[in-house]
């Protein structure tokens, strides 16, 4: 086989295999992780211990943008979105959080319609917590910043040339700070977070054209 038969080969095969192009605007509907631990500050003293919310929920609203080079099965990956998510506290009370997250990973086409995802993200944003008086113990509010790195896998199936209906497994680490009227807050949520979206392909055309 002469060289001009072997870049005739490589040429077709690099024609057949699948492209990654993403230009993704959608939502994600989220359970994220409800265990956490505490740090109570009242001034005089501290105690730590670990707690959990329930019934936690989130959604998410953003793009999704692939920078591939024409032809290529893989390449970088960034999204940004708006997040917010909920969760009733034992007993009455509830966590609310919402943040700016941005996503930086690496995409795979896997074929036309599958394209797997590997992300490190990380939300900056706002979070209040309430816990709700029982007897002696007066009710509580407390408000602060929240940070929120993490890593995810995604699962991207294209269902039509513009609709995708995306699946997200991931782990978060968020450590928020909340100032009360009688006492400081440090909280760490952790845990397993899933998602399941869907989004509009704005195009499938590729990032470049050569």
């Amino acid at each position: 086989m002469n060289i001009r038969s072997v870049l005739l080969l490589a040429a077709a095969s690099a024609a057949g295999a699948a492209e990654l192009v993403i230009r993704d605007i959608g939502a994600e509907v989220e359970l994220p992780a409800t265990a956490f631990d505490f740090t109570v500050d009242d001034g005089s003293s501290s105690r730590s211990g670990s707690d959990s919310f329930e019934q936690a929920v989130g959604i998410s609203i953003g793009g999704r943008w692939s920078f591939a080079r024409t032809g290529d099965s893989s390449g970088p990956v960034l999204g940004i979105s708006l997040a917010a998510d909920r969760a009733a506290y034992p007993g009455g009370g509830s966590w609310f959080q919402s943040e700016v997250r941005g996503q930086a990973g690496w995409g795979w086409a896997l074929n036309d319609r599958f394209a797997v995802l590997a992300e490190a993200l990380l939300g900056l944003g706002a979070a209040r917590l309430t816990i709700d008086g029982s007897g002696d113990f007066p009710s509580y509010s407390a408000r602060g910043g929240i940070l929120e790195p993490g890593a995810q896998a995604v699962l991207l199936w294209s269902v039509t040339d513009s609709w995708v209906v995306s699946g997200t497994a991931g782990y978060r680490y968020a450590r928020a700070h909340l100032t009360g009227d009688d006492a400081d807050v440090d909280l760490t949520l952790r845990g397993i977070a899933v998602a399941v979206g869907v989004a509009w392909r704005i195009t499938d055309r590729p990032f470049l054209l050569e």
